[in-house]
């Protein structure tokens, strides 16, 4: 009987030890639920484009912007984070949420969350349209269109700019209305903007960012283990 409890303890410890198994997802944040302690991720990652996953954060999760430590009150939509995470009871728990970039500065603009802003899917800067998505309290995925004339306001940390300006992944809240079947924005507001930065800091913001994706394009390229 004994060496079969044993060998029941062993296979007990290996089934736990196979849910504690560490991986790592990439994307953008398109929500952070601090009463939740929840962050939602839209994958960027090879294989990962367009799925969303949901990370609950705990008292030991690491929050590092570069080489510095932060918070869940740090973390903001729109941004390119890595996720390393376990399963844990059936649910996605991160161990480490890192950016390359520092933390937000003292001067960063949150415009609080609109309940009716969405992720930027895409920009037809040709056509001028968008593709925003937004995601409702059930996780219900909406894909909306929208035209974009000359004479929409597009905004940015309160600061006009052009329809060029806007990246895939930011947080939006548009104005719009319905005209001979399709949806026209009268006004395009970036959700989280930073203010000015002094020139040095957004370059080196524009390195890092070319460093992360010289190493995705690396990962992509690396043959698959067997």
């Amino acid at each position: 009987m004994r060496p079969r409890c044993l060998g029941l303890s062993f296979l007990t410890l290996l089934a736990l030890g196979a849910t504690a198994v560490a991986a790592e997802f990439r994307g953008v944040i398109t929500r952070v639920d601090p009463e939740k302690k929840e962050v939602v991720l839209e994958g960027r990652g090879k294989g990962a484009r367009g799925t969303s996953m949901t990370f609950h954060v705990d008292k030991d999760t690491q929050i590092v912007f570069g080489q510095e430590a932060g918070a869940l009150a740090d973390l903001a939509t729109g941004k390119r984070v890595r996720v390393t995470y376990e399963v844990k009871g059936g649910k996605d728990v991160a161990t480490r949420i890192h950016s390359l970039f520092g933390k937000p500065a003292a001067g960063v603009v949150r415009v609080p969350d609109d309940p009716n802003a969405g992720t930027l899917q895409s920009i037809a800067l040709t056509d001028r349209e968008i593709v925003v998505i937004r995601r409702d309290q059930a996780g219900t995925e909406t894909e909306t269109t929208y035209q974009v004339p000359e004479s929409t306001k597009i905004s940015r940390a309160e600061k006009p700019i052009k329809l060029e300006d806007l990246k895939e992944g930011e947080r939006v809240a548009v104005q719009a209305e319905k005209r001979g079947g399709k949806m026209v924005a009268e006004s395009i507001q970036v959700v989280t903007g930073a203010a000015a930065e002094p020139s040095k800091i957004t370059r080196l913001r524009g390195i890092l960012q070319m460093i992360d994706q010289l190493l995705e394009m690396a990962e992509q390229k690396r043959p698959a283990k067997p």
